[in-house]
């Protein structure tokens, strides 16, 4: 195996990447659950306003430093205000060395920045469903899952 070292220059100066990986890990995301369905009431005069509610499930590893970290992403609803529902669920397991990492940043980490990370995987997955459509394809907005934490508390 060999390894290999990024030189990147930064401000003129040199930055050795291997220096700057991070000590929180994650294995390929995975798509774990996919269902679309178009819904033939919708009044196509109404001004779509398409409903976006996300939730994160963690489940800790025990006894490991180590979590799967499930993000499903829900659109629309199956009612005639709804063009479509689509629900899609990304899953990756997050691991971390040891005692690197405070309660509180890996509690930071496991709810703020594992769903972002998964988020980015699931966006192409929605926007590649919804584009066959008579909709057209639906880009998800960023979402700041630091205010969403905070208001859900």
């Amino acid at each position: 195996m060999t390894k290999c070292c990024w030189l990147v220059k930064e401000s003129g100066a040199k930055m050795d990447l291997n220096s700057k990986k991070s000590g929180f890990r994650f294995s390929n995301p995975e798509l774990v659950h996919l269902e679309y369905e178009t819904n033939q009431s919708f009044c196509e005069e109404s001004e779509i306003q398409l409903r976006i509610n996300l939730s994160t499930d963690v489940k800790p590893y025990e006894g490991k430093s180590k979590a799967e970290v499930i993000l499903t992403i829900t659109l629309g609803g199956k009612t005639e205000k709804d063009p479509f529902y689509l629900e899609a669920s990304e899953q990756a397991t997050f691991d971390w060395s040891g005692s690197q990492f405070s309660d509180e940043v890996l509690e930071s980490l496991l709810s703020k920045n594992a769903p972002s990370l998964l988020l980015s995987y699931l966006r192409p997955i929605v926007a590649s469903s919804t584009n066959w459509s008579r909709y057209g394809s639906y880009n998800i907005p960023f979402i700041d899952f630091t205010k969403a934490v905070k208001e859900s508390d």
